[in-house]
């Protein structure tokens, strides 16, 4: 494609990069250098920089090169201080101040978006006496002070502002242009804010905010200091619909004033500093909760320290996980995201109304399936699979991957049967017939069908298994994923029968129906594995799950594991 399309225009060239994926784009850049001309305006439109030797190459880069620093759009430098060596002097030089200072001022002119997280780094001596005249998202770790907030003064279009520092402003300002604590600094189409308490007062009278967030509580002082923050609040020219907190100690207090005086709210963030705090907070929710009647949107955010590494996030903490979700259900009916301890997100069914983690990995979707009466069912049958036909496939060494797919058919078939059964799909004859002939001889004779339960595709479109002109190896495969999934972490027990044996007896009852709850979640599950493994654009989010006021947008859930046209092996989907 790049050798024909090379000789085209750039012009001509950039809007057909436009309709391709940035993660394709940047792959084509080193092509030729029509290409990596016309790249690098897409690559560099968005930079989010996570690394400190990163942040001096890329720095360096737009320092030097106006072309391409007249290209970025979105400038993002977030930087963790464990990751930083040394003594922050000796971190964020007067060099790299001078680099930074020199790579914002090339890109200032058309510069929409620009997050500063530099712990300890002298940001507000980079920012002096700059202007970003498109500037409408500023986010920036450091003390609101005199510099920072004569840098604001002179940025009145922002609509959303994050100020995450404490207020430092002087008592009284020091000449006729002096910043204290009694000024004011008005944003009319400001609409999202976050900073420490006493900037609510600053930025919120005139404007249009209607999601704040106090970044740090400080050190409560005083029976009024909550009431006092909260009055700020209020000022703002619009309804209040979102309220956070991050870094926060709270008093009893704190969740009277928002029952009371925040009644309206939508969605509700509480972080906190110490883990001692969880107590306060969740006998706090538990009182206010009823007092709510339009949220849908709980956030709890532990410290940082004591986040959870979701990699070593296990079943045992999502029980405990749903079993909070459905107190905080019991108080609060309209809640339908949550986003709790463990740092995973959680959702409503849209009809059901039950609670599934967005957590699309086997430990996450075996969760799911563990709430569908099918699961050991289909263990029983795809190990009972496996165990027997391991051998004879042992014994053909030089059995290639067409030889295998009658062992696909066959596993797929078993899953196809149980989830036909459940959902009471009545039987085909002639396809029982053929199945059965094609099978005598195996233990289970006549339990194997086709998979019949319709999915539904990326755009919402009812898809029939095994339909006219589509390929009958590619549903065998789908149907194999169904069972291999719900395998998790089943695959011991194939390295060790006695096991599978004592934790998997033998089920003599036959496949439970599905009521309407249970097809709902059985459903999500079908169409997640077909979307993630076929279309591979996953699911939209806002068909499944309650959407209120279209909270859910465009956003996908998918999984991460991708096959080609073989057998997925166990060990792939631990």
């Amino acid at each position: 494609m790049t050798r024909n399309l090379s000789t085209l225009p750039p012009e001509i060239i950039g809007e057909i990069l436009d309709y391709l994926p940035r993660w394709r784009v940047l792959g084509l850049a080193s092509t030729c250098r029509s290409f990596s001309a016309c790249c690098a305006r897409i690559a560099y439109k968005r930079i989010d920089l996570h690394d400190l030797e990163r942040v001096k190459s890329c720095c360096e880069t737009l320092a030097f090169n106006y072309t391409l620093a007249g290209y970025v759009r979105e400038f993002s430098i977030v930087l963790d201080p464990r990751n930083c060596r040394g003594p922050p002097k000796a971190t964020f030089t007067p060099q790299f101040n001078r680099l930074l200072r020199s790579a914002l001022q090339n890109t200032s002119t058309f510069l929409t978006a620009l997050e500063l997280r530099m712990p300890n780094g002298n940001v507000n001596s980079c920012l002096k006496r700059m202007s970003f005249p498109q500037l409408k998202m500023f986010h920036v770790e450091t003390a609101l002070s005199a510099d920072l907030a004569q840098f604001l003064l002179a940025h009145p279009d922002l609509e959303n502002l994050r100020i995450m520092g404490p207020m430092v402003l002087p008592a009284k300002a020091r000449g006729s242009r002096g910043a204290c604590i009694a000024m004011s600094i008005p944003m009319t189409d400001l609409k999202k804010f976050a900073g420490p308490p006493g900037s609510c007062a600053i930025f919120l009278p005139g404007s249009k905010v209607n999601d704040v967030e106090i970044t740090t509580s400080g050190n409560p002082q005083g029976p009024d200091w909550e009431s006092d923050f909260v009055d700020a609040i209020l000022k703002s020219g619009q309804p209040i619909r979102a309220v956070g907190f991050s870094d926060f100690i709270y008093r009893d207090v704190m969740f009277d004033l928002i029952g009371e005086r925040l009644s309206n709210i939508s969605k509700l963030t509480l972080g906190f500093t110490e883990t001692d705090q969880v107590t306060t907070v969740l006998d706090g929710l538990a009182k206010v909760l009823p007092d709510l009647p339009h949220l849908y949107h709980l956030q709890l955010t532990p410290p940082s320290p004591h986040r959870l590494d979701l990699a070593k996030l296990n079943e045992d903490l999502l029980d405990l996980d749903y079993t909070l979700l459905c107190q905080l259900t019991h108080r609060r009916e309209t809640l339908s995201v949550c986003d709790l301890l463990t740092s995973v997100t959680w959702a409503r069914l849209t009809d059901s109304g039950d609670w599934l983690p967005l957590f699309p990995t086997p430990v996450g979707i075996h969760w799911w399936f563990q709430r569908t009466p099918l699961c050991m069912h289909i263990q029983r049958r795809v190990i009972s699979h496996l165990a027997n036909d391991l051998a004879d496939m042992d014994e053909d060494e030089g059995e290639d991957e067409e030889d295998v797919q009658p062992d696909v058919h066959k596993l797929a078939t078993a899953v196809g049967f149980i989830v036909n059964r459940a959902y009471d799909i009545p039987k085909d004859e002639e396809k029982d017939e053929e199945e059965g002939s094609s099978d005598s001889g195996s233990e289970d004779e006549g339990e194997h069908e086709p998979l019949r339960v319709p999915v539904r595709n990326d755009k919402g479109q009812l898809v029939q298994p095994y339909s006219d002109g589509t390929n009958a190896e590619h549903w065998d495969m789908f149907a194999s994923i169904i069972g291999f999934v719900g395998l998790h972490p089943a695959p011991i027990f194939l390295q060790n029968m006695a096991m599978f044996d004592l934790f998997l007896p033998t089920i003599d009852t036959p496949v439970p129906l599905l009521n309407d709850a249970q097809k709902e979640l059985m459903g999500i599950i079908m169409d997640l594995l077909y979307n993630s493994f076929n279309e591979k654009n996953g699911i939209k989010l806002e068909r499944y799950f309650r959407n209120p006021e279209e909270y859910w947008g465009k956003r996908t859930m998918t999984l991460g594991v991708a096959f080609q046209d073989a057998i997925i092996p166990i060990s792939c989907l631990l």
